[in-house]
């Protein structure tokens, strides 16, 4: 593939996606395998955590049902449950945030007309940019949870106080817009933190620096950037719906079944009985969840990382770092007087 200094460029939402499928064709080989060497691992473990978080969740249940269960023996019992979601959190996000920069750095490369090879790609982002991922997404999810935190103080505050009768007007408002502020917060941290691992693959700066790249970059174009943002998700989550449909389906169907078995049986009177029915069947299902994982991860990575790389690209041309005529090869140079 030649040069195309048609892709640094202030692009419209149409274009975005034209370019974006463009660049499909040279980089998805490369994506395929890195996506498979990286998630095909981490779907197994999805599938492993999955039937676990499952079998805690039952056991947190059969013991509460209990008669009158300790409240610090119940505390303990939840440990293991926040252990599971916080690994498995941790895994799938350096994972993610690995293939997105391989990805990223691929697109960037096959653009300047250059043909590198998945082991090359996978090798350049490890050995010098990993730990700049990790530093991202470790000062990334801080940022997040303080916010997380504050909205959810102040929900709790307000419905104390609104239960004490306590400025009951007032506090039910500020619980509406504390509610209001902690969507907002999360889908305004997916928007602007999306750009991060491409700016560490192809600027190769820290994971402070690409904190505040983020916010730069978005600075001026924030609604646009969540319009857009928010129009490809829900267009890459219907495409994808329209292809793991089968394995959806196939996967939560031992679920109904049991449901629908233990209520013509009456089953359903007898809590335990349900919970030890439903935990046989949370079980048999790990196989085809890992296969869905693998699916939806590997879609996901060979076409989501080159759309947010090339809306990176638009937002540096737009910040005046980029002409429109620059190579690809010079995107890591300083920006422009």
């Amino acid at each position: 593939m030649g040069k195309d200094t048609s892709y640094i460029t202030r692009y419209t939402l149409s274009s975005l996606f034209e370019k974006s499928l463009k660049l499909l064709k040279p980089t998805w080989k490369n994506s395929l395998i890195a996506g498979a060497i990286v998630y095909v691992p981490v779907a197994a473990i999805s599938a492993f955590f999955f039937q676990g978080y499952f079998s805690i969740l039952i056991d947190i249940m059969k013991f509460s049902n209990a008669d009158s269960p300790e409240l610090g023996a119940f505390f303990l019992k939840t440990i293991p449950f926040f252990a599971f979601i916080l690994v498995y959190s941790a895994i799938v996000g350096i994972a993610g945030s690995y293939a997105t920069a391989v990805v990223s750095r691929n697109a960037f490369r096959c653009a300047s007309g250059e043909t590198p090879s998945w082991k090359e790609l996978m090798g350049e982002v490890f050995n010098g940019k990993f730990g700049k991922l990790v530093v991202f997404l470790l000062l990334e999810s801080l940022i997040i949870t303080g916010a997380i935190v504050v909205f959810t103080l102040l929900i709790t505050l307000g419905i104390v106080l609104a239960s004490l009768g306590k400025l009951v007007a007032l506090m039910v408002f500020i619980v509406i817009i504390a509610y209001i502020g902690l969507i907002f917060t999360a889908i305004a941290a997916q928007m602007i933190f999306q750009f991060g691992p491409a700016i560490i693959a192809n600027e190769d700066v820290s994971g402070g620096a690409a904190i505040g790249k983020c916010f730069r970059l978005v600075k001026g174009q924030f609604w646009r950037v969540v319009g857009i943002g928010l129009l490809f998700s829900m267009a890459l989550s219907f495409a994808l719906s329209m292809v793991t449909m089968p394995l959806q389906f196939a996967s939560i169907a031992p679920i109904y079944v049991k449901i629908i078995e233990s209520a013509m049986s009456g089953a359903q009177a007898d809590s335990t009985e349900l919970l030890l029915e439903m935990s046989e069947a949370f079980k048999s299902m790990g196989f085809l969840m890992g296969l869905l994982f693998a699916v939806q991860y590997l879609v996901t990575n060979i076409i989501q990382p080159i759309f947010i790389t090339l809306f990176y690209v638009d937002l540096r041309v737009r910040k005046g770092e980029l002409a429109d005529a620059a190579e690809f090869s010079d995107l890591s140079a300083p920006p422009q007087e």
